[in-house]
Formats: C-alpha cells, structure tokens, sequence
C-alpha cells in the first residue's frame, strides 16, 4: 500500500546540510509518508541515511552528475505517495510543515496543490563540520494567495513550500530537464494552469539565501537573468490571454495595504540595493 506523502530530497556532497534537512523531516508530526533522497553523483552522502533507522528513506545515487532537474525527475520516477513535496538539502520543514499541507487537502479538497508560507533566513555557513551557521536576519515570505495568472510573471513560492498531488506528475510530468535554475517557478507554472492551488495561512517552512551582499547580488543577477528564459518560454501563452502583470502602483497599495508604511520602505530599501 503507498504511503500518503512523498518527500524527495535532492542533494550533492553536503552530509552536513543534508543530515540537518532529515532531522527537520524526523521531526514532522505527521508520520505516514517516505523519503526519497537523489544525490546528484557519487554516493558521498549515502552513509547519513544510517543515522535515521526511523525514517522511510529510498536513496538513489545517480553516480555521474546529471543535473538538478534530473535529479527532481529521478526522485518523482521513484516516489509512491498521493501526494509529492520536494525539500533541497540546504533547507528545512518546521514539525507542522507535512501535517498543515495534509490538513489543507481537507479544507480545500479541490486543490491540486497546497502552499504556505516560508522564513527566509540569510546566513554564512561558518563552517560545515562541524556544521555552524550563523542567521543574519530571518523574515516571513511568500505569504499570499496565488492569484490567478500572477504566476506567469514572477515566481510565488519556493520549492518547499508546495505539495501537489501525485495526478498532476502523472499527467502532466515532471520537471523541464533544459532548464538550469527556476525549474521550481516552471514546474508551478505548468501545474497551476492545470489545477488550482489553495494558500494556507502558516508558515511550515525555511530556505537560506547568503548573507553576504556580493553573494547575494550575484544570485539575484543569476536568478534575474534565468527569468528572460521562463517568460519566453510562456510568452505566446500570456500573450493569448487576458493576463497582465501587476503594475508597481498594484504592488505597492498591495504592500501597503498589508504590512504598513514601515515594512513597505524596508522592502523598497532591499530591492533597490539588490538590484
């Protein structure tokens, strides 16, 4: 009998990141679900899962490296679960991520995917063995609805931060293996204009983005460019329908409307420095 829940974990030569991201999913309140853990070329870290005998785990090294998407695909080809969430290495599901997702279905038994909030922690990885890293700052994200469309213009969430039914993978496939970086934001397009995806209010998970500015700068730029290749890839499709972006003015009464003067500026004082 399947289990209900799928975790796929995509990982390469970090133990120490990886081990930090099983004992966040050892700690989940909801137990009925596997984890299946790609590494991404030798198996260097094949010898963590020996410290979670509790944990479901199938692991699979794919001995050359084949890339991030593959490695998602690889993970999604083994998965068993009704429903499928994906956790990288370097990141972490707070106890009630699993069991608020599941709850979600309840509440919302339409949906094909359940999102909710994240933390987002900048850190600097003091060192990593042992593993000590020290937290910057840390602030509430991607904690809104996904309204209809928005998706085609800027990505909503991070990975782990959606658990979608198994149905949309079996029908509409996994992830696009062209693609570099943002796979997640294409891999949400695909399925949202297939299925609805309903917002619970509680934040579940943490992602780490670098502390240090330079760093920082240099993965906005990256990400930033790779959005030109997302937007050209949906570009006949948003020109064919009614979609717009939101305008800045939007944004901002948005914000506004939702945080404040004070939290307004502070956002508009890190866009203009990453930038």
């Amino acid at each position: 009998m399947a289990v209900t829940v799928t975790i796929i974990i995509r990982t390469y030569n970090r133990p120490h990141l990886l081990r930090e991201a099983l004992r966040s999913v050892q700690q989940q309140t909801f137990c009925d679900f596997e984890v299946v853990l790609v590494e991404d070329g030798p198996g260097t870290s094949k010898h963590v899962i020996d410290q979670f005998p509790d944990l479901n785990i199938t692991y699979h090294s794919s001995g050359n490296k084949v890339g991030r998407c593959r490695a998602a695909n690889i993970g999604l080809e083994l998965s068993e679960g009704q429903y499928i969430n994906f956790l990288d290495d370097d990141d972490l599901f707070l106890p009630n991520h699993v069991q608020t997702m599941i709850n979600g279905f309840s509440v919302y038994p339409e949906a094909a995917a359940i999102h909710t909030s994240s933390l987002e922690r900048k850190v600097t990885y003091v060192s990593l063995d042992p593993l000590k890293i020290n937290v910057a700052e840390e602030c509430e994200k991607y904690n809104e609805p996904l309204n209809e469309g928005e998706i085609l213009f800027q990505n909503k969430f991070p990975i782990q931060a959606v658990m979608f039914k198994r149905e949309l993978y079996e029908k509409y496939g996994g992830l696009d293996e062209k693609l570099e970086y943002l796979e997640d934001w294409d891999l949400w397009i695909k399925y949202s204009l297939q299925g609805k995806f309903c917002y619970i209010d509680e934040v579940t998970s943490v992602y780490h983005v670098p502390a240090d500015r330079q760093r920082l700068n240099e993965r906005h730029k990256q990400l930033k460019d790779y959005e030109k290749v997302i937007h050209e890839k949906y570009r006949k499709y948003r020109e064919a329908s009614n979609y717009r972006p939101p305008t800045r003015f939007t944004k901002l009464k948005t914000y506004l409307n939702k945080y404040g003067i004070r939290k307004t500026v502070k956002k508009l004082v890190e866009k203009m420095m990453y930038r």
